[in-house]
């Protein structure tokens, strides 16, 4: 970011007898903050062009034009004869208004870091969070599965015994062709259609046993 000093006006606090004074059509020489002895006139430009600026001059009401330093400093010194001031850039007057809330560098890198620590811990609580969803609809799936198949052995089961009811049954005719029905009295239920043979004598009729 591109820092500049806007058109600061050049007053000496301790002319006309400490009231105050505009220090009007006046040449200046630009100083570092710390270049205490004025030794070392900085060079100073248009913020715009870029183009040097070879004499900084404050107009008739003290007011210089806009300029910024090589390096964007927040603050220089403003020297003409006898009269310097220190003079601040909007970003040297933001640093100073921070400063002065007590936001330094290091309040500053310490809220950002709880502010990444939190997010991570947030991005982590969503992460747990969302597993532990995917893995109770894991459980219900399985759970559902599960009595599926349950239900399916079930059926297995007693169609099983069915079968061996079945099995017992016929083994306990040892060959006889009918069995009455528990559930019909009067009817049977031919196990054995071999053992029967048709009656010659009398058609529709069976036998139990071929005649002779």
């Amino acid at each position: 970011m591109q820092d500049l000093f806007d058109q600061p006006l050049a007053i000496d606090p301790n002319g006309n007898d400490g009231e105050g004074e505009i220090v009007a059509d006046a040449v200046f020489e630009v100083f570092a903050a710390d270049d205490l002895s004025f030794t070392t006139p900085l060079q100073v430009f248009e913020p715009v062009s870029g183009a040097q600026i070879e004499e900084l001059r404050s107009s008739s009401i003290g007011q210089l034009p806009q300029f910024r330093v090589d390096g964007d400093p927040p603050t220089v010194v403003l020297k003409s004869g006898d009269y310097a001031v220190r003079v601040l850039s909007p970003l040297g007057i933001a640093k100073l208004a921070v400063s002065e809330a007590g936001l330094g560098p290091d309040v500053v890198q310490a809220a950002l870091t709880a502010r990444t620590e939190s997010a991570a811990s947030a991005a982590a609580s969503l992460g747990y969070a969302t597993l532990s969803e995917q893995r109770a609809e894991d459980a219900e799936l399985a759970r559902q599965q599960a009595a599926t198949a349950r239900a399916a052995a079930e059926q297995a089961r007693a169609e099983a015994l069915a079968a061996r009811d079945v099995l017992a049954e016929l083994a306990a005719a040892q060959g006889v062709p009918l069995v009455a029905d528990p559930d019909d009295p009067g009817t049977f239920t031919i196990l054995n259609p071999a053992a029967l043979a048709e009656d010659p004598d009398d058609p529709g009729t069976f036998l139990n046993g071929v005649s002779a």
